[in-house]
């Protein structure tokens, strides 16, 4: 059989080749020409005949119907709409949407009685990171975190990676899927930085300096992450 992986001018296009020669028998001189010459015919006579049938069936309308047929039945590539990454099997199309959303009633009062998000950023492999514990504050329907740019989740988001899942008040929380981008806004600083004072008023003073001064001179970085998906994760 001919591999596709070898040089076609080599052995392995050679061998599909049929070699045909006279039979032992046959004797040299006269009769070997007149072999060959009638082989030659033969040759000649089959490949018109090959070619005279595929003109046949293509050009005749029995041969385009059936072309027409083979087209149709063919499976078709299912186009995936802007933000879903979907797949078919059969007649089936499973669709994983990533469109943003905003965050539904329940959401929004699990957040508000919550002292902490769980977070988990996506690996290399795509697989999701060990859920780390982390202050935030909610703006405008979104969850806002700071970090460090060296962080994982700063580092993974750099790298396009922008996949996240939260859980809300403890590691086995409802969770919501999210995706993640970096804000520089002074204001939104300015509005994050507030909302953490109020909400961690005990433990704000020991990162008030970091936080307020570092979102503006890069030392820390904001993310936004924005609820995406349907509303069970």
């Amino acid at each position: 059989m001919f591999d596709p992986n070898e040089d076609p001018s080599g052995e392995a296009w050679d061998e599909m080749i049929p070699v045909l020669s006279p039979p032992p028998e046959v004797a040299r001189g006269k009769d070997s020409c007149l072999v060959v010459i009638a082989l030659t015919a033969t040759l000649l006579g089959l490949a018109t005949h090959a070619f005279a049938g595929s003109s046949e069936q293509t050009n005749s309308p029995a041969g385009a119907a059936a072309d027409l047929a083979v087209a149709a039945s063919a499976p078709q590539p299912v186009a995936a709409a802007k933000g879903t990454t979907a797949t078919s099997t059969g007649t089936t199309t499973e669709t994983t949407a990533t469109t943003p959303r905003a965050l539904t009633a329940a959401e929004s009062r699990e957040l508000a009685e919550a002292t902490y998000i769980y977070l988990s950023s996506t690996r290399k492999d795509g697989s999701l990171s060990t859920p780390a514990e982390i202050w935030f504050e909610v703006i405008d329907g979104a969850i806002y975190v700071g970090t460090r740019p060296d962080s994982w989740r700063a580092k993974r988001l750099g790298w396009g990676r922008d996949g996240a899942k939260i859980w809300i008040g403890k590691r086995d929380g409802p969770s919501l899927r999210a995706t993640g981008a970096f804000v520089e806004d002074p204001a939104l600083y300015q509005r994050f930085c507030d909302g953490l004072a109020a909400k961690y008023p005990k433990s704000w003073p020991r990162f008030e300096k970091g936080f307020r001064e570092g979102l503006p001179d890069g030392s820390r970085v904001l993310i936004r992450y924005t609820p995406v998906g349907s509303t069970t994760s």
